[in-house]
C-alpha cells in the first residue's frame, strides 16, 4: 500500500496501450488486440511489417538509441514485445518511437 502498486500497474498498463498503438501507426500495421483488452498488462506486442530485418534492427535500436527490445518471428509473424515498469517513463518509449522512425 506505502508503493501504490495498483496504481502503478494500472498507470503502466495505461502507457503499454498508448505505446503498442504509437508502434502500429509508425509501423503502418493493425494492432494485434484492441486496447481495452484483458489479453495484457504491462507487457504486449506489437506487429511488424514482414519484411523487417528484425537482426538489423535490434542492433540499431540499440547502438543509436539505447533501446533493448525483444524483437521475435513467431508463427511467421515479426513482433515487437514492449513491457512497461513502474520504472519506465514516456522519454524510454520517446526513444523506442524514434528509433523505429529512422530506421
Amino acid at each position: 500500500n506505502d508503493h501504490h502498486w495498483e496504481q502503478v500497474r494500472s498507470d503502466c498498463h495505461t502507457m503499454l496501450a498508448k505505446a503498442i498503438q504509437k508502434i502500429c501507426e509508425l509501423e503502418g500495421m493493425e494492432p494485434l488486440y484492441s486496447a481495452d483488452s484483458t489479453l495484457f498488462s504491462q507487457m504486449g506486442i506489437a506487429p511488424l511489417p514482414p519484411m523487417t530485418d528484425i537482426a538489423k534492427l535490434k542492433v540499431h535500436l540499440y547502438e543509436n538509441h539505447r533501446v533493448e527490445v525483444p524483437l521475435i518471428e513467431w508463427n511467421e509473424r515479426k513482433i515487437l514485445r514492449v513491457s512497461v515498469q513502474g520504472y519506465n517513463t514516456e522519454e524510454d518509449l520517446l526513444a523506442l518511437y524514434d528509433g523505429l522512425q529512422d530506421t
